[in-house]
């Protein structure tokens, strides 16, 4: 499943590359218009019933989809298994949580001992799916990213601050969640900011529920308006996750320095100044570190 996940990824972070090959004509100056031609782009050009909401200056797309997105396949010639023992640090549990000022981390991540065993087969994400996501993408990126954010302007005429997408599969209720911060979106459409940093900023998530089982309008969403604590909470968790999971530089056993990282790596991307405290509650060791801001600073 993992690996069919990040193949879907991938194919989400092509979609914002190739977005900047196109050019909207006449120039969008406000949110409604924008809107209104992102909805007109889903459902002439791309086929997609798309549900679309504003809360504050949080776009949230809801996108239902009528088929299983995820199927069973052959990944190897033939299975294998072998008895060499394998070392990796491991996350059995975490969570984030942060009203603004102080942030809290609750984890237990520890070296486990495990053996290869493939049985050959393995997730694989569905065309539509990939499809969907790169058209999606597109349109998002075609209406809205013209619009200039000018801090004079009204909340009506400001472009969205946090882009909220949702791809349910309403067959199985599974649905696949995206959050991104709109400027990190420009920037890697751009190809200013380089794939691996994108990649841990981009916060998703797969969860299920039966109550997303035949809901086409997204009735089981609470639209609410994204807040920068939510967020931040959001991305350091994602970057823990991508770390211990998906780097291409393994973490090394010293569990708080690599979560302090997420948190400093976080915290001066987006300049956010005005958190107090970090405390680290390790819940196998039974023990909690407390940090000041400043004293976080020192992990670059």
């Amino acid at each position: 499943m993992k690996n069919a996940l990040w193949a879907t990824i991938f194919i989400f972070y092509l979609g914002l590359s190739l977005s900047g090959c196109y050019k909207v004509l006449p120039p969008i100056t406000t949110k409604n218009q924008a809107t209104k031609y992102f909805e007109k782009i889903c459902k002439e050009e791309y086929n997609l019933p798309v549900t679309s909401h504003f809360a504050g200056r949080t776009l949230i797309v809801y996108v239902p989809i009528n088929k299983t997105l995820f199927r069973l396949e052959a990944a190897k010639p033939d299975p294998f298994k072998n008895d060499t023992v394998q070392d990796k640090m491991t996350i059995l549990y975490q969570d984030v949580a942060f009203d603004g000022k102080a942030l809290d981390v609750k984890y237990d991540i520890r070296p486990l001992k495990s053996y290869p065993n493939d049985l050959g087969y393995t997730a694989a994400a569905d065309e539509t799916l990939q499809k969907m996501s790169t058209n999606l993408i597109n349109a998002v990126y075609r209406s809205f990213a013209d619009i200039k954010d000018d801090p004079k302007a009204t909340l009506e005429e400001k472009r969205p601050e946090f882009i909220h997408i949702y791809l349910a599969d309403i067959i199985n209720g599974i649905q696949y969640e995206y959050l991104l911060y709109f400027e990190d979106y420009i920037e890697s459409a751009q190809q200013v900011l380089a794939y691996d940093e994108f990649a841990q900023r981009n916060v998703y998530e797969i969860t299920g529920n039966r109550n997303i089982i035949g809901d086409s309008l997204g009735q089981h969403l609470e639209i609410k308006s994204v807040t920068w604590p939510e967020f931040i909470r959001r991305q350091i968790k994602h970057r823990i996750n991508y770390k211990y999971t998906r780097s291409s530089f393994p973490p090394s056993e010293n569990t708080e320095q690599e979560i302090l990282k997420a948190v400093e790596a976080t915290m001066h991307a987006y300049d956010y100044k005005i958190y107090e405290t970090v405390d680290l509650h390790d819940l196998y060791k039974n023990a909690t570190t407390h940090y000041t801001r400043e004293e976080i600073n020192e992990f670059k």
